[in-house]
């Protein structure tokens, strides 16, 4: 190829040629995806290439792969890579203490985070309208999407991680020094006046149509929290997903269940997550038939069935319930502390992977829960097993990660401990991509279906009429 090159440059343009590894669809600057959404797919192959080229791209190689024991897909995924990093000389850079850590989960250990609703700005767009390859379909509009990338789009850059009640500040100063400038710009008194507006024109037409975007978005999103009555589910699905009040948090689901204004997806989540948690304790057929009378089709209510099958607590991790404490507690606190308008009680949860990220930058990572790969077939002496206290992690999820897990990535990032992580996923799930891939699973063991992919999210755009019909069917 490079000689191809040198003989295709007649007029010695080129002055430098590099190599970049890029297997993967980078999303944010810790953020990548296969775009290939299967919960249950045993593929090793791509999924192990991806991840191998990250590495290629950081010049580095994990010093340790740690993965889920009770997953046996995250299980073949570490050992795969594993023996390709021994079989071949490309990766063979040198390990140091800096060495990163692969860390390999899978969705079904927290299967609660996909089903929340969302309060940050990139995760309730993609809850809520479906983003995608970083667009966002919105009809009302001429153009009929719009991008929504921070590596074209400053504003949405700086606050895609913010809390709901604090975007509506940042867009209103986004419109005042909009309009103040647009003043200057058009108070054109001379010639001079009028070169100058004409230079800078394109950027003028570029900024008002980002105003217009993020003004049109942050509306159809408060639409929707209202119409939806989002802060009340909101704060039942943090409860189910966070605290243990059994009697309460039934009395509320049954409440919720029949209320008309509740669309019956709604319903469905908040059913699943009961379900999730009180898996052992709930009379779970009674469950199913007060979801039936709330609206709830049959077969969609058949899906409670299939999650305890597929991420039930026979088949995950121990630790998806439970409080969080130190460096974790912080990590809440920097992420969703001083909201206005949202307060904490929509915002409590935190990820198994933040948990489990915590635990490994301690050195404490549990090694019967999550032990470490392939590495005593490596005759170079890569790794080498036991706890390390890590402080560079690359974590990939199989069957998809979430932006809530991505936010949480971020202000790990961005605090002042030295911690880097990277994260990666087969797909980033929003509710409905990841109903829609349990809706599909045939039942039997979990860990040897796979779940096919749907061709677009569903948008939960509800009119009133739409409120009561329910939940549209999914396509």
């Amino acid at each position: 190829m490079i000689q191809t090159l040198a003989d295709a440059d007649e007029f010695g343009v080129v002055r430098q040629v590099q190599e970049f590894y890029a297997d993967v669809i980078p999303i944010d600057k810790a953020l990548f995806s296969l775009n290939s959404q299967r919960l249950l797919s045993s593929s090793v192959g791509r999924p192990s290439a991806a991840i191998l080229s990250i590495f290629l791209a950081l010049k580095t190689r994990p010093s340790d792969i740690r993965f889920t024991s009770s997953s046996q897909a995250t299980r073949a995924l570490g050992t795969e890579i594993a023996a390709r990093l021994a079989a071949d000389d490309l990766h063979d850079y040198p390990l140091s203490a800096d060495s990163p850590v692969l860390l390999i989960l899978d969705r079904k250990s927290d299967p609660v985070t996909p089903l929340l609703s969302q309060w940050t700005y990139q995760a309730m767009v993609h809850e809520l309208l479906g983003l995608n390859n970083g667009r966002v379909l919105l009809p009302d509009i001429s153009e009929g999407e719009v991008t929504m990338s921070g590596r074209d789009d400053t504003f949405f850059d700086e606050n895609k991680y913010q809390n709901f009640g604090d975007l509506g500040a940042a867009i209103r100063e986004l419109m005042q020094k909009f309009a103040k400038e647009h003043r200057v710009q058009t108070d054109v008194k001379s010639i001079d006046d009028m070169r100058s507006f004409m230079d800078k024109y394109p950027a003028f037409r570029s900024q008002s149509s980002r105003v217009s975007k993020h003004v049109t978005i942050t509306s159809e999103l408060s639409r929707l929290v209202e119409t939806c009555s989002l802060f009340e589910i909101s704060a039942l699905e943090q409860d189910l997903a966070c605290s243990d009040d059994h009697p309460k948090q039934h009395r509320e689901l049954l409440d919720m269940l029949a209320a008309p204004a509740i669309s019956a997806v709604d319903k469905l989540r908040l059913g699943l997550l009961y379900a999730l948690h009180y898996e052992t304790s709930a009379d779970l057929p009674q469950l199913k038939e007060r979801m039936v009378d709330g609206g709830v089709p049959r077969e969609q209510v058949e899906l409670l069935d299939k999650m305890i099958q597929y991420a039930g607590q026979a088949q995950r991790p121990p630790g998806l319930y439970g409080e969080a404490k130190g460096l974790l507690g912080r990590i809440k606190k920097n992420l969703h502390g001083g909201v206005v308008g949202v307060e904490n009680v929509y915002t409590r949860h935190v990820p198994l992977m933040a948990k489990v990220l915590c635990a490994a930058f301690k050195g404490t990572l549990n090694e019967s829960h999550y032990p470490v790969a392939g590495f005593e077939a490596d005759s170079r002496g890569a790794g080498g097993g036991g706890n390390r206290a890590a402080t560079r992690v690359v974590v990939w999820i199989v069957g998809g990660a979430t932006y809530e897990e991505s936010a949480h990535i971020s202000s790990l990032n961005n605090g002042d401990s030295g911690i880097s992580v990277i994260l990666g996923g087969s797909c980033v799930h929003n509710s409905s991509s990841f109903l829609r891939e349990l809706a599909v699973a045939p039942k039997g063991n979990a860990d040897e279906l796979e779940f096919h992919r749907f061709s677009t999210n569903y948008q939960r755009r509800l009119t009133a009429g739409d409120v009561m019909r329910g939940m549209p069917s999914y396509g």
